[in-house]
């Protein structure tokens, strides 16, 4: 994995760098500390012999602080390679410009205050990475975990909404792919109606029966689901170690409280890629999710390239079925509703 790491020599770009050098990470991973210095260093009238001689002052001024990061950092990750870089322009256009001619794999950023996201997605260098990256996305908000450099200590908590589209499947693929920590444990999560919100009191008792048990049907459909996840990422990291729960609910809320309740280090969502995240990060329980956790987000961003190759069995969407109660029960009709919070 390629890491990117932009650091502007604040305290939480810091506590990023500090969260990356605590990552069980794949001993080929490769590390790029990132920073971005003005391009207008220097008087506005000096001539651009004089203008040179100051942003090469800076590049060593600079350079030198990096690698000191770098060498600190290679003490924690022995097996990674290691490299820092200084770049002259524009941050948000720089970090997007480096991502894409190193090919990150990943970008580390800080967020720079916990409470700060109703102006940091309205238009910060947060927001950019957000919105244009071609490559996933962790955002790092300074819980006390994270600048006590505790987060992770025995594993993370990871919470996973699962939205029902086959970029969920590709989202938790790239999970399962990925190295973490011992003792890590995943809760997938799916929200689906509340019963009492599809109720009407024009419904007849031949109509209120058949909405019970189309109700029950698509909770054990979305429990299937969430099921089929479940036992792709238990693969790869132990079964043990992944919950499922489906919550009757509006997902914004569903997601937040779960999030209070779980107290999850990190929230992971999916996008299908650069070209469409704008729509996605735009939608409602995205944005509203991003905007209000306290925890640190992970955005998954697989598909730079377009849409990924999927099964047709893989094409049903479960906010079709949301939209409409009357879809065809599971093939498997003897299955039994599966409980809250199971185990594998």
């Amino acid at each position: 994995m390629k890491i990117l790491v932009p650091y502007n020599g604040s305290k939480f770009s810091l506590d990023a760098l500090r969260l990356v050098a605590t990552m069980a990470l794949d001993p080929a991973s490769e590390i790029l500390i990132f920073n971005v210095a003005d391009r207008g260093a220097g008087s506005p009238l000096a001539i651009h012999e004089e203008k040179a001689v100051r942003q090469q002052e800076i590049l060593v001024f600079k350079s030198a602080h990096l690698k000191e990061l770098a060498d600190e950092l290679s003490l924690w990750q022995r097996e990674c390679t290691i490299n820092y870089r200084v770049h002259f322009g524009s941050p948000r256009e720089s970090i997007l410009d480096v991502a894409q001619e190193w090919n990150a794999d990943l970008i580390v950023i800080a967020a720079h205050e916990r409470s700060s996201w109703g102006r940091l997605m309205r238009g910060s260098v947060c927001q950019a990475v957000l919105d244009q990256a071609a490559c996933s996305v962790l955002v790092v908000k300074p819980t006390d975990d994270v600048q006590g450099g505790s987060m992770g200590a025995h594993g993370y908590r990871v919470l996973i909404p699962i939205e029902g589209s086959f970029y969920s499947y590709e989202t938790v693929s790239w999970i399962a792919n990925q190295v973490w920590k011992r003792g890590t444990s995943f809760k997938l999560l799916m929200a689906v109606p509340e019963y009492k919100a599809l109720l009407s009191d024009k419904l007849s008792q031949l109509e209120y029966n058949e909405l019970n048990q189309r109700f029950l049907e698509l909770k054990q459909r979305a429990f299937q689901m969430l099921e089929e996840h479940a036992l792709k990422l238990g693969r790869q990291v132990g079964n043990e170690h992944v919950t499922i729960e489906v919550v009757p609910g509006e997902p914004r809320q569903v997601i937040l409280d779960a999030e209070k309740q779980w107290q999850p280090d990190i929230i992971t969502m999916g996008s299908q890629g650069h070209n469409h995240f704008e729509a996605f990060i735009s939608g409602s329980v995205p944005k509203y999710v991003v905007s209000h956790c306290q925890c640190s987000c992970l955005i998954v961003r697989r598909f730079a390239g377009g849409k990924p190759k999927v099964k047709a069995k893989n094409r049903e969407n479960i906010k079709d079925i949301l939209e409409s109660i009357h879809f065809t029960p599971a093939e498997n009709e003897q299955r039994e509703t599966m409980p809250h919070g199971v185990v594998f």
